[in-house]
């Protein structure tokens, strides 16, 4: 895959955002709290199923906009996903970290996460 290609992917999945009306909202990389970027997370994550569940209800083959199809999509971001948790699991080992079996069991979601607190209000865990 030529370097950048990711980049323009995110481009082109911001744009078919804006051309649905659904664009999430913006997070600041440098500033954002872990709160914020779990909800940034989730509302990102419920516009691409929202846009996914439309076009499978629809009988269509393609998300209106997405550069590939939705079959194709979809495993695109699955391997996304997977490799940022992969990223996860390098640094942690290069600052010495060594993932205990329970750690490894929640960063894939195979485990439930404990849920997280702001103040009072508690963010459900996927």
């Amino acid at each position: 895959m030529p370097r950048g290609r990711p980049l323009e992917l995110e481009s082109e999945l911001l744009e078919v955002f804006r051309q649905n009306g659904r664009v999430p909202s913006p997070l600041d990389r440098l500033r954002s709290t872990p709160l914020q970027a779990q909800r940034a997370l989730r509302e990102s994550t419920d516009v691409l199923a929202d846009l996914f569940e439309t076009a499978l209800t629809g009988g269509q083959a393609r998300v209106k906009g997405m550069p590939r199809r939705l079959v194709n999509m979809i495993a695109y971001l699955m391997q996304h996903d997977a490799h940022h948790r992969g990223q996860i699991c390098w640094l942690a080992r290069e600052l010495g970290h060594e993932l205990r079996s329970e750690d490894t069991m929640r960063l894939w979601s195979w485990k439930a996460l404990p849920p997280m607190h702001a103040g009072s209000r508690k963010v459900r865990a996927r």
